[in-house]
C-alpha cells in the first residue's frame, strides 16, 4: 500500500484521471499522463509480477499504450532513481521516476546485464566537446577513460557506464545523453502464443487472450478491447485508454468507441 500511495501521489501532480484496481488484474492503475494513456502494475518487488501479468502488459503496449511496472525493488535489489530496469521486456521503475516521467522528464539511465549505463548522443557530444575546445584526449583524461572510448561514444558504438554518463551530463548538460526507450520488448513468442480466433457470425478476429485484465481479449489491428461480459470497469478503462471496446452478443460484434460511451 505504501508503494501504491506514493505512486498515486506522484501521478496526481499531473491532474490526470487515475483508476485503481483491487489488485487482481495485470495492471493496478490506468492513467493519462503527458506521455499518453498508461497502464501501471504497482508492486513492492518487481520480481513478484507474474508472467501472465507481464504478457498482458506486452499485449496492451501493442495497442499504443505505455505500460510499465512501478516497484521499490527487484528481487530484493532497490531500484535507483531515474533508472529503468526490465522485467520480461516491461520497463520497471520506482515511484519517483514515474513522477518525473509523468511531468515530462525522461530517465537517461538503464540497467542491463547487471550494469547501469546510458546511451550517449554522439552528435551532441562531438559538438559540445568542440565548442569547449577539448580534444578527444582531453575529454578522455577528464573521464579517466581511453581516447578510443570517447571516439566510440561520439560514433554511437558504445554505451557509457553510469559514472561516465553522469560526468558527461555534468560537463555538457543532460542533452548529451539519450532518453531511455520505455517501449516494451517481447523477449520471445510470449504474445503470439496467446493469439486466438474470436468468431461471431461471419466475423473472425485474431485477438490476444488476456489472462488477468478487465477485458478478456485485446485486438491489435483495430485498437479495441473485446469482452463477452463488458463490466463497468472495462468501459472506464476503455475511455481512459481511448480505445474502443466490443460487445459480443448473439453471434454479432458491436464495436463501441469511447466517445459513444460518453454520450450514452
Amino acid at each position: 500500500m505504501e508503494v501504491l500511495e506514493e505512486t498515486i501521489r506522484y501521478l496526481s501532480r499531473t491532474g490526470r484521471t487515475v483508476i485503481v484496481s483491487d489488485g487482481k488484474y495485470s495492471y493496478t492503475i490506468a492513467s493519462k499522463t503527458k506521455k499518453g494513456p498508461t497502464l501501471i502494475k504497482v508492486t513492492t518487488d518487481g520480481g513478484d509480477v507474474s508472467e501472465d501479468n507481464a504478457i498482458d502488459l506486452l499485449a496492451f503496449s501493442k495497442l499504443g499504450i505505455m505500460t510499465m511496472i512501478v516497484a521499490e525493488s527487484n528481487g530484493g535489489e532497490k531500484l535507483e532513481d531515474d533508472t529503468v530496469y526490465r522485467r520480461d521486456g516491461i520497463s520497471m521503475i520506482n515511484p519517483k521516476t514515474l513522477g518525473n516521467i509523468a511531468e515530462g522528464r525522461m530517465p537517461k539511465l538503464f540497467k542491463e546485464r547487471g550494469m547501469i549505463k546510458a546511451k550517449v548522443n554522439g552528435r551532441v557530444l562531438r559538438r559540445m566537446r568542440q565548442e569547449h575546445s577539448l580534444s578527444l584526449g582531453d575529454l578522455a583524461e577528464a573521464l579517466s577513460v581511453g581516447r578510443r572510448t570517447i571516439y566510440e561514444y561520439e560514433k554511437g558504438g558504445m554505451e557509457a557506464a553510469s559514472e561516465h554518463a553522469l560526468a558527461l551530463a555534468e560537463l555538457f548538460g543532460e542533452e548529451v545523453l539519450e532518453d531511455v526507450d520505455l517501449t516494451p520488448r517481447d523477449p520471445g513468442a510470449s504474445i503470439n502464443k496467446r493469439i486466438t480466433k474470436l468468431r461471431a457470425g461471419d466475423v473472425v478476429v485474431n485477438a490476444h487472450l488476456l489472462a488477468s485484465a478487465h477485458a478478456r481479449f485485446a485486438e491489435f489491428s483495430n485498437l479495441r478491447l473485446l469482452d463477452y461480459d463488458v463490466r463497468e470497469e472495462a468501459v472506464k478503462i476503455s475511455e481512459i485508454l481511448d480505445i474502443g471496446y466490443a460487445v459480443v452478443d448473439d453471434g454479432k460484434i458491436e464495436v463501441i468507441r469511447p466517445s459513444q460511451a460518453a454520450r450514452n
